[in-house]
């Protein structure tokens, strides 16, 4: 219990599971979860984030470092689709 109601003071904690939940909850619980995420831009999904870790979206930075963060994932995701081509 203790973990669990330190967990929830961090910004960054989108849910938790419990170990006694069962099967089907869980199964519900984390399609909720991927739906909540799923239905986000990647722009708003990483500001989230930086505004969790404590980023001001008053400052230019933020904006810079999002961007960046946005390019290295894009980047990334288009590297993997062509490995997986010549596999």
């Amino acid at each position: 219990m203790n973990y669990i109601a330190k967990a929830k003071n961090y910004n960054c904690v989108i849910s938790y599971l419990t170990k006694i939940l069962c099967f089907e909850e869980i199964g519900v619980r984390i399609k909720q979860i991927a739906k909540d995420i799923g239905g986000k831009s990647i722009n708003q999904k990483i500001l989230e984030y930086l505004l969790d870790l404590g980023f001001s979206t008053s400052k230019q930075g933020t904006i810079y470092l999002k961007d960046c963060i946005r390019i290295f994932l894009l980047k990334r995701e288009e590297e993997c689709k062509v490995k997986e081509l010549f596999r």
